[in-house]
């Protein structure tokens, strides 16, 4: 019976062999046995078809992860893990193992991978002197459907195209051979000295595969380095509808609520962000807090034009602008609860905002017991309605910063801990 998992060619040149045994007379009935077995063996045939898999992987585009935000999984599954880690013992082992820093570090690594593309590579850098013996760097970037992430525009002191930004994540930043401040000579092979940054534009659209770039270095090119901030958005914004964005396709839409990675506020009108969890890894322009609170401010003023005192400070007017607020993800910890503050004038339904939270997730939600230090009432339970110590023990706990609203100690008679 034929082996299905024999290689194709392998089984061929078999056939072959046994067909035309009687026709290789130097070959002894010993001889063929030994080669007949070899083709037959396991090993060679496992060989093979690692070869083969290797093959065709390598004349195939290039490997895609299946993911590149690994770690914000993690993060979500210890948040999911964490509320039943006392009725499961499989939970509650496998909330310790994600939390180890050598499993963290590795979906860390992972994700630095995965959001990498290191295909195609690229030649290496030739560097040649230009006739006034000014350094020049040629430069060959692969066009794909990806932009390649840099805009330009003519310098107001020399005339020439020079390159104005260099977008986080694009194909221009992961090849780390164009910078801020580089001026642009040739665009494969069509010189744009007196062009205009539109004129180039076209050059690249109309450009297919490797796109050569001459390039007379900048004379500093300090690194681009991705600042931390995370910002919600408190407006919409699309960039095709906005008339002054330097470049429409280097814009990034986003809906109010999205929390946006601030990668870049280097330009102090148009910051580059990316979605928070976007697995595209190319940074977009959004408007900066300084741009968008001016438009907000100009809209108002047209507006309102016939009242003059309506506009009066700008600063003030500021704090009730809806743009950025900054905020900061909290990563679940064992033992660590996080304290969910509903504030608000009595009346305005903050225990039934509480009550209808808590109904929503009861293993997720819970409401704390208070601690108090007057004396307990006729039918309280200690532990139950509250907690119920001496002023001493409480402000003993407070000075070790265990209660959540110590700095109302002596204005509240019952305080609540975590």
């Amino acid at each position: 019976m034929e082996n299905t998992n024999w290689d194709p060619a392998l089984s061929k040149l078999l056939n072959s062999l046994q067909e035309n045994k009687n026709e290789i007379p130097s070959c002894t009935d010993e001889e063929f046995g030994f080669l007949s077995e070899l083709l037959q063996s396991k090993e060679l045939n496992a060989l093979v078809n690692v070869h083969n898999k290797i093959l065709n992987n390598v004349k195939d585009d290039k490997f895609f992860p299946v993911l590149s935000n690994s770690m914000d999984i993690d993060i979500e599954v210890l948040d999911l893990l964490s509320t039943k880690t006392h009725t499961s013992k499989d939970c509650k082992e496998l909330f310790h193992l994600l939390q180890k820093p050598h499993m963290q570090g590795l979906l860390c690594t992972h994700d630095a991978v995965a959001q990498k593309d290191y295909y195609p590579r690229l030649p290496e850098i030739p560097l040649e002197v230009d006739e006034d013996e000014e350094t020049v760097k040629i430069v060959q970037l692969v066009k794909s459907n990806e932009p390649l992430g840099a805009t330009i525009k003519t310098c107001e002191v020399t005339g020439k195209i020079v390159i104005a930004r260099i977008m986080h994540g694009g194909a221009a930043d992961r090849s780390g051979l164009i910078h801020v401040g580089d001026e642009v000579c040739e665009v494969n092979g069509i010189s744009v000295e007196g062009k205009t940054p539109n004129c180039v534009l076209k050059i690249l659209q109309n450009s297919e595969g490797t796109i050569t770039f001459k390039i007379v270095p900048a004379d500093s090119k300090g690194g681009i380095r991705e600042s931390k901030v995370r910002v919600r958005a408190h407006f919409s914004y699309k960039a095709a509808e906005d008339p002054y964005i330097p470049c429409k396709e280097a814009g990034l839409d986003f809906s109010k609520g999205d929390v946006l990675h601030i990668v870049s506020q280097d330009d102090a009108y148009w910051w580059q962000a990316r979605r928070e969890g976007d697995r595209n890894m190319r940074a977009g322009l959004i408007p900066s807090r300084a741009l968008q609170e001016r438009r907000i401010i100009l809209e108002r003023q047209q507006r309102e034009k016939t009242d003059d005192d309506n506009i009066k400070n700008d600063d003030f007017d500021r704090e009730e602008i809806p743009t950025y607020e900054e905020v900061a993800k909290l990563y679940p910890r064992p033992g660590l609860y996080r304290p969910v503050v509903l504030i608000g004038p009595p009346g305005v339904g903050r225990n039934e905002l509480k009550r209808r939270l808590m109904a929503t997730d009861p293993d997720k939600y819970k409401t704390p017991v208070p601690y108090t230090s007057r004396p307990p009432r006729p039918g309280e339970i200690n532990g139950k309605e509250y907690h119920f110590v001496s002023r001493e023990k409480m402000e003993e706990e407070i000075e070790e910063g265990k209660f959540i609203e110590p700095s109302r100690c002596f204005e509240l008679p019952r305080q609540s801990r975590m």
